[in-house]
């Protein structure tokens, strides 16, 4: 111990691991330990810790309890409960790290190739950060849903499938955007505040999806996102709007749906715009085709395009053009599972409506089938290794 605790004083700190705390003691230490199992004998990582005002005896005592036995590990403490933004631009600014991995207080981490990350990204400045796949959980039991996905600058102020826990983000690259205080939004955001950051960043550079489980996500009651539904999606709106404001003769000419050129430094606020057009309620399926067909232009390949397209020619039933796109989606997708086998399962119900050839149809589900099946065997395999072999779990979750 003492000779590693030497070396990490020598090494220059290359990860940063950030965690914000107040108020999830039943689950906090579960969440410690997961993320030690990772990080605990690398010499170039720190474990920064932000106790946001916790009371006596809570989450900040248990983290300060953590550092006492870990040298790598720091704990801040906020001046009062200041909330999530507040929490996490202080651990922006105190992080030592040359990258910047958040992650929640009340999330079990799972093991996952640090080192690659950190390789890729130094040999591939354009790319600001990369993430994975999340698994959700409640009182130990698997609840058979993923989150993350393939990037999509298009979905990124309605639906993003960027997982913020366990993302892996260039530091200079979070600070060159504002971190979690973006100038790009002043309403003051209590919920989505990782939307704006993740936003900020694709409006600069790309993400890149990495199809791996990174996490275990649990779900409870006592998360903003479940307590706060309706402050949350009204966040989001406050979100599309801003981006707009930014962005003003842009938007007017998507919102007006006039002809306009749109300069390279500009496509990705325009596929931002578009992707939030697309979503307004008042307009009509036909109007919403044509605006994808010039978003296509810009961000040819873009698989939230061709989803959203897919799941509008559904809704009109027109199941022609929905076998068409739905072919060159899965060509288009180059390997990327998750459009894959979202592309495959639309084509596999196009063909049951078009009534295909039988052999066809039997070819496609049994491609289906053979994707699920490896899915879920990941998963079973992924959920029981950690949650019962492992034991992640507190005395309070036992």
């Amino acid at each position: 111990m003492v000779n590693i605790m030497a070396k990490r004083r020598k090494s220059k700190i290359r990860l940063t691991v950030a965690v914000s705390c107040y108020q999830k003691q039943p689950f906090f230490r579960s969440a410690l330990d997961s993320i030690l199992a990772v990080i605990k004998d690398r010499t170039d990582t720190e474990l920064l810790i932000c106790d946001d005002g916790s009371p006596e005896g809570g989450d900040g005592d248990i983290a300060r309890e953590y550092a006492k036995q870990y040298k790598f590990i720091r704990v801040l403490k906020n001046p009062g409960n200041k909330g999530i933004k507040y929490s996490y631009s202080r651990l922006v600014e105190e992080a030592k790290g040359d990258y910047f991995m958040p992650f929640d207080c009340d999330d079990i981490l799972l093991p996952f190739n640090l080192d690659n990350n950190m390789e890729f990204l130094d040999a591939n400045p354009h790319i600001a950060a990369t993430y994975g796949k999340k698994r959700y959980f409640k009182d130990n039991r698997d609840l058979s849903r993923n989150g993350g996905g393939d990037h999509s600058v298009f979905v990124m102020s309605y639906l993003p499938r960027t997982t913020h826990n366990a993302m892996f983000i260039r530091m200079s690259d979070l600070k060159e955007v504002g971190g979690y205080s973006s100038p790009l939004f002043h309403t003051e955001i209590k919920g989505p505040v990782d939307v704006t950051m993740w936003v900020s960043l694709a409006l600069k550079k790309d993400l890149l999806f990495v199809d791996e489980y990174r996490l275990l996500y649990r779900e409870h009651d006592n998360q903003y996102t479940m307590s706060h539904k309706k402050e949350y999606m009204e966040e989001y709106r406050t979100i599309r709007r801003e981006i707009g404001d930014n962005y003003p003769e842009l938007y007017q000419a998507i919102h007006n749906r006039t002809q306009f050129f749109v300069p390279v430094e500009l496509v990705r606020p325009a596929a931002v715009l578009f992707g939030a057009e697309v979503m307004r309620p008042d307009l009509t399926p036909e109007i919403k085709l044509g605006l994808l067909d010039q978003i296509e232009q810009l961000i040819p390949g873009d698989m939230g395009v061709y989803e959203c397209r897919l799941n509008i020619l559904k809704h009109l039933g027109r199941w022609g053009e929905v076998y068409d796109k739905a072919q060159v989606m899965y060509l288009k997708s180059n390997g990327k599972r998750y459009s894959q086998l979202f592309a495959l399962n639309v084509l596999l119900e196009a063909a049951e409506k078009l009534h295909v050839p039988a052999h066809i149809f039997q070819d496609l589900k049994k491609q289906v089938s053979l994707q699920f099946f490896a899915m879920t065997q990941e998963h079973h395999r992924i959920f029981q290794s950690v949650l019962a072999n492992n034991g992640y779990y507190s005395a309070e979750e036992k």
